[in-house]
Formats: C-alpha cells, structure tokens, sequence
C-alpha cells in the first residue's frame, strides 16, 4: 500500500495542493454569495468577505484584489440603479402635453424630493436677454427684487451668461431664503443651471441646497437638464404654434 505522509516532499506537496483546493473551493463559495448578494440588491453588506490569509499569500492577494472590484461593480450597479429609477420617476412627471411651466414645477419638486434640494425657482425666456420667473418651490419671495432677470444680472444671469452651471457659497443674505420645519432658513449653497437644447437657452433653474452633492448626484443632473431641456423645447415649440394659429 502506497501512504502519502507529511514528511517527504512528495507527501508535502501532495497536502499543500489539497489544501489550495479546499482553499479556492471556499473563496469561491464567498464569490458565488457575494453575487447573489448584487443580483438581490443587498448593497455593500453583502460583499464584506472575511478570509484570514497572510499578506504575502498570493491566494490572499488575489481575494483582495477581487473583492474590491466585486465592492465596486456593486456601487456602479446601485448609481445606475439610482439614476434609472430618478429618470423614470421624472419622465411619468411630464407625461402628456404640459405647458413649459408646469415642466418646470415638476422639475424643481421631483429636484427637492428625490435629491434634497430645499427650494427652487425656475426661468422662461420671455424677451431677448430676458427671462422671468416661471415656478417656484418652497420659496420665499425675494425683497426688493422683481419676477425678471436680465442675461449677467445676479447668479442665476451669470449663468445665463456663460451658458454654463454655476456654484455660490458666498451667498447674499436673505438671497433666497426657504421655509423649514423651523421657520425660515437659508441655505449654504447656491446651484444655477442654464437649460439648453442644441446651444439655446431654454430656461434656467436656481436651487437652494444644504450639503453638498456627490459625483453620482452631479452627473445625474447634468443629464436630467439635458432632457429637461429637450422636452422644454417640445412644449415652447407646440405652445408657438398654438399660438400662431389663434
């Protein structure tokens, strides 16, 4: 009978070749719930793998290596996640033949309910170089300042401007104040972001925000605008026409 001890090299490597499989037979089990974990939408909690390995096991190495990108392919599934659903949720908001500002009422709700923003105001185009205040949310009205804007006056004619969004923390006071549980309150940051289609301005939006945003946040509403933008165009154009046939 041929027996395999521990004390030859034959039998050594023969156990240390047994232990790697019994080895990668359990990481692999890890990697196999980890992405059940994903496809069930459980997050980060999910793909916490614990595995006591040496540093300098190569095994250990690639674990590592492994689970970082496995922890980041589920923070990219959970941000596609969160921006297909906000999409879907703002375009059965402008279902149907809405006028631009009731485009931008649901604009600025859907801003405030799925990104936190505490207060807006939205601005159609109603002469050249010219826009006036179209909707607002949870705003308190400006003193001393009336419902236009000229192109380069304030912030949000800045932006206008330059045909870019733009940030202000350094916000004058009582600038745009909105109503809280509170009272009335003031917010830290000021985002003002021109709406334009094919290099036309369309519109622009101011937002009272608290905080700061993430890159995901960002991204999502440089697209959101994008689209907004679009449909403004739609609505601005059919209400045109509309017009000229009265």
């Amino acid at each position: 009978n041929f027996q395999l001890t521990q004390k030859d090299e034959i039998g050594a490597a023969f156990w240390s070749f047994k232990d790697l499989l019994v080895r990668w037979e359990s990481v692999l089990l890890m990697f196999k719930n980890a992405i059940d974990d994903v496809s069930q939408g459980k997050g980060k909690n999910g793909l916490q793998m614990q595995y006591t390995l040496s540093k300098k096991d190569v095994l250990g190495t690639l674990l590592d290596k492994t689970s970082e990108t496995l922890l980041e392919y589920n923070e990219n599934l959970e941000a596609k996640l969160w921006r297909d659903t906000g999409l879907s949720e703002f375009n059965e908001r402008v279902r149907g033949e809405l006028t631009p500002e009731e485009i931008t009422y649901q604009l600025l709700e859907f801003l405030a309910h799925y990104l936190g923003f505490k207060a807006g105001i939205a601005y159609l185009p109603c002469d050249i170089d010219e826009y006036k205040i179209a909707a607002t949310y949870a705003f308190n009205t400006r003193k001393h300042v009336n419902n236009r804007v000229k192109v380069g006056e304030g912030l949000i004619g800045q932006a206008l401007y330059e045909k870019k969004s733009l940030s202000f923390e350094d916000i004058p006071p009582g600038y745009m104040n909105f109503t809280s549980g509170l009272g009335d309150a003031e917010p830290d940051k000021i985002l003002a972001i021109p709406l334009i289609f094919q290099e036309n301005v369309v519109g622009a939006i101011e937002l009272a925000k608290v905080g700061d945003l993430t890159d995901v946040e960002s991204e999502f509403i440089a697209f959101l605008m994008e689209t907004v933008s679009f449909i403004l165009t739609i609505s601005q154009s059919r209400q045109s026409k509309a017009r000229s046939l009265t």
